[in-house]
């Protein structure tokens, strides 16, 4: 899935990242697909204390990480449903959702 997605999005990865799981799996292939210089959004709220290549994916790719704090739960819902619907579109290699104006 990682080499399909970097092969899409062309260069070195996406530029951004956006996790709302918290699943370790999906962060670490999240890491893996963001380009060098990327950032990286946790949103997502893990079960369990997650290990994360610091070195590679932080210091060698020079990413940035950002957390969110006090997201307003139903405001966010109702954004992603919004953004997931027929009103956003994929940005070709740019690895983030475009919302289209009406």
């Amino acid at each position: 899935m990682v080499q399909k997605i970097v092969a899409e999005a062309g260069l070195r990865g996406v530029t951004t990242v956006i996790d709302m799981s918290g699943n370790e799996a999906a962060i670490k292939q999240g890491l893996d697909v963001l380009a060098p210089g990327g950032t990286f959004v946790l949103a997502g709220i893990p079960d369990e204390d997650i290990k994360l290549d610091v070195l590679n994916h932080s210091v060698y790719k020079e990413i940035k990480l950002v957390g969110i704090y006090g997201r307003t739960l139903w405001e966010t819902w109702n954004l992603s449903e919004w953004l997931l619907g027929s009103q956003a579109q994929q940005a070709p290699g740019a690895g983030i959702m475009i919302a289209a104006a009406n």
